[in-house]
């Protein structure tokens, strides 16, 4: 599953499943959020969403190649920060 962190900036930050923990945690803390698409302050957290979108756009896809019996997986997230060090 995929979801959208949205911020009360109007900014939206899209996650995956396996974030969801770490958002949790930061916006209980208080703490940045730090996740592969981006850094958010959790004092501006609004709502979390299932990225309706993303998920759209993968079953128009999959049912463009329905005949086919192989169907297609969501990509996962690029880490930005993955080649920067960042404080833990």
């Amino acid at each position: 599953m995929i979801y959208i962190v949205e911020l009360s900036n109007r900014t939206k930050i899209s996650i995956e499943v396996d974030e969801l923990p770490n958002v949790l945690q930061g916006i209980k803390s208080g703490m940045p959020v730090i996740v592969r698409q981006g850094i958010f302050n959790p004092s501006f957290f609004v709502s979390i969403v299932e990225d309706k979108e993303r998920l759209e756009e993968l079953e128009e896809l999959n049912d463009s190649i329905k005949e086919h019996s192989k169907r297609i997986e969501l990509e996962p997230l690029i880490d930005i920060f993955k080649n920067v060090k960042l404080l833990k």
